[in-house]
């Protein structure tokens, strides 16, 4: 079988097409696979999560001029450089920029972290389990951004969730330092607040 110029041009496009959608498929952030078998929201606010943080494989500064990598992972945090070196990598090259983080490690260093954020939002909120799917997203997203010390000082944003009264809920997130801090985050936060 013989192919004309034209022929073998359209071959070759579609080889490079396929090739490319290989590789952007094979360099796409997964979900780690101990999320990916987990329940809906999970995956959705692992989406989410990585949306607003992004995903970087070099040391970078964030909003609040911390040494940050992966996925939202603050070098200064007391266990940063315990869990960089359980990745066999040294902190200071991974702190100063000399080294950068695999695809595997940023999965491993965000896996924990969200399996923490969860645990967080639970504790901030013990009926967690009760809520609505899209509250549990904002409520782990939350945790994941700040923590669970400033999280626990949304008293009046907590006693509305409780109440499940989320207009007020939205409000009380609006009307904090937070909501001025992080941006669009904040703001698509609320807009999922408001749409229960």
């Amino acid at each position: 079988m013989k192919f004309n110029k034209n022929e073998l041009l359209e071959v070759f496009i579609i080889v490079i097409l396929v090739m490319g959608l290989f590789y952007i498929a094979l360099g796409t952030f997964s979900i780690p696979p101990k999320i990916k078998n987990t329940n809906n929201f999970q995956i959705e606010v692992s989406k989410l999560i990585k949306r607003h943080e992004g995903i970087r494989d070099k040391v970078y500064q964030d909003s609040e001029d911390n040494p940050t990598i992966g996925i939202g992972f603050n070098l200064n945090r007391r266990d940063a450089k315990s869990r960089i070196e359980s990745l066999g990598l040294n902190y200071n090259n991974i702190l100063n920029g000399n080294s950068s983080l695999k695809h595997e490690q940023i999965a491993t260093l965000f896996q924990k972290d969200l399996s923490n954020a969860i645990k967080d939002a639970k504790s901030f909120l013990p009926d967690f389990n009760k809520q609505p799917d899209k509250i549990k997203i904002v409520l782990v997203n939350m945790s994941f951004n700040m923590g669970l010390t400033r999280l626990n000082q949304f008293v009046k944003f907590k006693d509305a969730l409780i109440k499940k009264d989320y207009k007020r809920a939205s409000k009380e997130m609006k009307d904090s330092r937070w909501y001025h801090q992080v941006g669009n985050r904040s703001k698509e936060l609320v807009k999922i607040m408001n749409s229960i």
